[in-house]
């Protein structure tokens, strides 16, 4: 009697163990799963699915078991995919990982290894995403999704060669595949994947400075498709172009600047995005032809010459306290490869000042690389940006004695001094102005002209001189300098240099211009010729 009784309830408690089951063979709760509408419950369907599936005898019927479950797997993960994007919430990111990993493990397939490597880029898992992007590349090398994977990944460690190679083979593929294929709809996927593949070597190409090398590599792509709205291709293509543009204007070859941002603009009326983010404020007609003009004015001797001596400081070691609490420790050196740029940036101002006083003002300059140390930083905190100005206290600049000696050896040769100085990780903007400097003994000078210039910093996303399009830094400190002068010299002063902008428009009624450049060209004409160019001096 006691064994049928044990036996029965054994029965029962299968019997009720079976019924507790959420649903039958995996594809009966994949049945479920897409009928539920509970999330709660849809999760325990699809980690069911998982546990019971079973792969059948026949290669074809296992593919499509596989297919179903993968798909399930991979839809879900692409809603907490989506969700994480909206919200950033962290949670969303690991649920999206596990389905990601769920469908992968059923079914490798190269695309969810690029989604499942976001994820673990934005956790700055940067190991994992690189391997899932390389499987995906080494899986699929003719698609070109993995690859921007790898760039992100390699970018964000700031290794900007490490992806060449891999890019290189993907495009030398996809240009061989090309060859092969007749039928149209096959030729423009492949044409696309080429396109955004020459735009990822495009981009590490502009971040290696590599300027002709870019042009190269943006020719070739768009003679294959001359219309190609892909991003990467037409913003880096254009910022390339506008780099080697200024250096052609800055060094008076006016027919080959013209040219170079004209192929530019042309690249760039690609993509709507690339065209909203890179219009001056004056206008790209008003720049072209403020070069045209120049060009027109041709060489120039003029009478009048302000006299500039670029500093280098060699390195910072700077540590302060921000305005958020947090402690901020920067030691580096300045990077001497950047030089070229704001040398580019500095003569195309040079250009301009001549042609809006007609050839009868210019700048002269010397440089000196001063094997010193920036210890301390301002930290005045600016309403307009928001944001501290953090320029080198010129009396903590180390060493203190030869470092005065220097402004003492030149003070009645120069007027004004630029401090160029490394702000990668601490700096927050330019400045420029009229100021009194250190001498020997604790003395100060009398009043200078003075520009703070930082190589390599953030600002308003990567302010590296070749992401600028277009020029207005170097001109816009310099002008700090001519408002000290007028105010020193005359009684034409500019008492606010930012009349340009909306807020102070008020100030000046008898403008009508648009833009910072037509300011300061009305600006020259108005105030700086009346007040006489030779006058424009620190006495």
């Amino acid at each position: 009697m006691t064994r049928y009784c044990i036996i029965l309830i054994l029965f029962f408690v299968c019997f009720n163990l079976k019924a507790q089951e959420p649903c039958g063979d995996w594809y009966d709760c994949i049945t479920q799963y897409r009928a539920s509408t509970d999330n709660n419950e849809k999760i325990i369907f699809l980690q069911e699915a998982i546990r019971k599936w079973k792969p059948e005898d026949t290669e074809e019927y296992l593919s499509w078991n596989k297919k179903v479950l993968s798909d399930e797997y991979y839809f879900k993960a692409m809603d907490f995919y989506r969700m994480y994007y909206e919200s950033k919430n962290m949670e969303s990111l690991e649920k999206a990982l596990l389905f990601f990993s769920l469908a992968l493990q059923v079914w490798e397939q190269p695309f969810i290894l690029y989604y499942r490597g976001m994820m673990y880029l934005e956790k700055n898992d940067l190991i994992k995403a690189l391997e899932d992007f390389i499987h995906g590349i080494d899986t699929a090398p003719h698609e070109s999704y993995n690859y921007i994977g790898l760039v992100r990944v390699h970018f964000k460690k700031k290794n900007y060669d490490a992806p060449v190679p891999a890019l290189e083979k993907g495009v030398l593929l996809l240009e061989k595949k090309l060859i092969s294929v007749q039928k149209e709809e096959e030729r423009k996927k492949i044409i696309d994947d080429l396109m955004q593949l020459y735009g990822l070597q495009v981009k590490c190409q502009l971040e290696l400075q590599n300027f002709n090398r870019v042009l190269e590599m943006s020719r070739k792509a768009y003679k294959l498709d001359a219309k190609s709205s892909c991003f990467d291709l037409c913003y880096y293509s254009f910022l390339a172009y506008c780099t080697l543009a200024k250096e052609a204007f800055g060094s008076m070859l006016y027919d080959k600047a013209l040219e170079l941002y004209r192929e530019g603009l042309t690249i760039r009326g690609n993509n709507r995005e690339v065209v909203n983010i890179t219009e001056p404020d004056t206008g790209w007609d008003y720049y072209l032809n403020l070069i045209e003009q120049r060009k027109k004015l041709g060489a120039v001797k003029p009478t009048n010459i302000h006299k500039v001596l670029n500093i280098y400081i060699k390195n910072i070691d700077v540590s302060l306290i921000e305005t958020n609490g947090k402690k901020l420790s920067v030691k580096n050196s300045i990077d001497m490869a950047l030089k070229s740029q704001m040398d580019t940036d500095r003569n195309i101002s040079v250009r301009l000042i001549e042609l809006f006083s007609h050839g009868q003002w210019t700048i002269q300059s010397e440089d000196i690389l001063f094997d010193g140390t920036v210890t301390e930083v301002s930290q005045d905190y600016y309403a307009l940006l928001q944001r501290e100005l953090r320029y080198p206290v010129l009396g903590k600049i180390e060493p203190r004695a030869e470092f005065r000696t220097l402004i003492q050896q030149n003070i009645d040769k120069f007027d004004t001094f630029v401090i160029y100085f490394s702000g990668k990780g601490i700096a927050t903007a330019a400045g420029g102005g009229g100021m009194q400097f250190p001498l020997p003994g604790g003395k100060l000078s009398r009043v200078k002209g003075w520009i703070a210039f930082p190589f390599d910093y953030v600002w308003e996303g990567d302010f590296l001189p070749y992401k600028v399009y277009h020029l207005n830094g170097w001109f816009h400190e310099f002008f700090h300098v001519i408002q000290s002068m007028t105010c020193m010299n005359s009684e034409n002063c500019i008492s606010q240099i930012h009349e340009y902008l909306d807020e102070y428009r008020s100030i000046i009624p008898r403008w009508k211009g648009k833009g910072e450049l037509s300011y300061y060209e009305w600006r020259f004409s108005e105030t700086l010729a009346k007040i006489g160019w030779n006058k424009l001096h620190f006495k």
